[in-house]
C-alpha cells in the first residue's frame, strides 16, 4: 500500500514559499495568495492563514517565495496535505505508490474531484469524483504502469486546456506533470 511519508518531500520540492495574491492575480491562478503551496482561495480553513497573517501585520508582506520563521508552518501544511488530499483520495489505499502520488500531486494542483475523476476515466469506472470500494477494486486491479501513464497523459491535456494561466506558468505545470516516474 501507499505510504503519504514517501511522497510529501516529492511535493515539498516542487512548492515555494510565500506568493501574494497580486501575484497569483498577475499569473493567472485563481487560488490567490499562496503560501508552501497552499492557496488560500480553496483552503481558507488552514490553520497557518492565522500565523501568516500575523506575520504580514508586524513584518509586512513576504517577498515572493520567501519563507516566514515559524516551525508551525510547514507542520501545518503537511498535515492539510495528508488529511484534504492524500486521505480524501483514499491513496492509503492504492496498491502502487507511483500512483498515489501522480494522483494527490495532481489533486493537489487542481482540485481533488478533478484528480480522482481523471484517475476513474482511466481506470473506467463511473467518474463522479469520489474514490470509493469500486473506484479502488478497479484500479488495484490494474496494470499500474498503463494507469499512470495514462494519468500523465490526461493531466497534461488537462493543465493544456486552462485558459486563464500564462503560458510560462502552464509550462511549468506541464514539466512538474511530466516529473514524475513509474516504479514499480
Amino acid at each position: 500500500m501507499a505510504n503519504f511519508e514517501l511522497y510529501y518531500p516529492k511535493l515539498k520540492a516542487h512548492e515555494g514559499g510565500y506568493a501574494s495574491a497580486d501575484y497569483a492575480a498577475k499569473i493567472g491562478d485563481r487560488g490567490g495568495e499562496t503560501y508552501l503551496g497552499i492557496a488560500r482561495n480553496f483552503n481558507p480553513e488552514w490553520e497557518g492563514w492565522q500565523i501568516v497573517d500575523e506575520y504580514k501585520a508586524k513584518h509586512g508582506e513576504p517577498k515572493w517565495n520567501g519563507h516566514i520563521p515559524d516551525d508551525r508552518l510547514p507542520v501545518l501544511a503537511k498535515k492539510l496535505t495528508k488529511t484534504k488530499y492524500w486521505d480524501a483520495l483514499k491513496c492509503d489505499l492504492y496498491g502502487s505508490q507511483s500512483v498515489a502520488e501522480y494522483v494527490c500531486d495532481f489533486g493537489y494542483n487542481s482540485g481533488i474531484r478533478t484528480a480522482a475523476k481523471a484517475l476513474q476515466k482511466v481506470v473506467g469506472v463511473t467518474a463522479d469524483g469520489i474514490i470509493g470500494s469500486q473506484t479502488l477494486l478497479v484500479l488495484n486491479g490494474h496494470n499500474q504502469q498503463q494507469v499512470f501513464d495514462a494519468l500523465v497523459s490526461v493531466r497534461v491535456e488537462f493543465i493544456n486546456n486552462i485558459t486563464s494561466l500564462r503560458a510560462d506558468v502552464i509550462k511549468g505545470l506541464i514539466k512538474r506533470a511530466k516529473s514524475f516516474t513509474f516504479v514499480s
